[in-house]
């Protein structure tokens, strides 16, 4: 449990956000997938629909987020009347390509109420597009900032919800890499007791192995831990 006050001076970046958008074939959770099997993504069969966002969703004029890649928009299917966060990424070389793969492996095999959750992949020749779930609570950096500090309860329901998702991402070997405020959200607007965060951003994320040390030095500079900076480990 957390004692005292809780404050936390944070830079208020959005790098982290990336690029957004959405739609594909449903998502069906894969419950047994692990880092293993994410360590290939060639070798998955990933559920991408070849074709328009527009074909399957339509889009609001407001972007919710931007990043260095595309944008995060709210779409409507028009059939079902679901509403997702739309995540577009916009192809700038093979490298994005391989990476939004793996990205989109990594997020199918994500099952958990911490986390946010991928219902649908579809690509054309311009961008990918991510239909995830829509959290409308805002980023939890920004309900810090807003609040200035949290009792000790909230701040123990906070930290028991982040460690709760991040203990099941790392039992499905895979290392997140960018865990910061701005990364997770709340799911709907209103006060912490009633609310959940979701773990987003799988765009560092890869498999790694129990005993197994990362060499690739990943995260943003706010907020990376000495160790990896200067890649020593104890």
């Amino acid at each position: 449990v957390l004692s005292g006050r809780l404050e936390l001076v944070l830079s208020a970046q959005l790098s982290g956000m990336g690029p957004c958008a959405s739609s594909a074939a449903p998502h069906q959770p894969a419950a047994y997938l692990t880092g293993a099997d994410v360590a290939n993504p060639e070798a998955l069969v990933i559920p991408t629909r070849k074709g328009s966002i527009q074909d399957c969703y339509s889009l609001d004029s407001k972007v919710l987020g931007k990043g260095t890649y595309g944008i995060v928009t709210r779409g409507t299917h028009p059939a079902t009347g679901a509403v997702h966060a739309i995540k577009m990424v916009r192809h700038t070389g093979k490298r994005i390509i391989r990476a939004l793969h793996r990205e989109i492996a990594i997020m199918k095999a994500m099952d958990h109420p911490h986390v946010v959750k991928l219902f649908e992949a579809c690509e054309d020749q311009e961008c990918t597009y991510l239909a995830m779930e829509l959290c409308e609570g805002g980023e939890l950096l920004d309900a810090i900032i807003a609040a200035k500090y949290f009792s000790e309860n909230q701040g123990a329901r906070i930290m028991q919800q982040i460690l709760r998702a991040v203990r099941y991402v790392h039992s499905k070997e895979i290392a997140h890499r960018d865990l910061k405020p701005e990364n997770f959200l709340l799911q709907r607007k209103g006060p912490l007791e009633a609310n959940s965060l979701k773990l987003i951003d799988f765009g560092f994320a890869c498999p790694c192995k129990p005993g197994h040390w990362l060499k690739t030095c990943a995260g943003s500079p706010m907020y990376v831990a000495p160790e990896v900076l200067m890649g020593r480990y104890d």
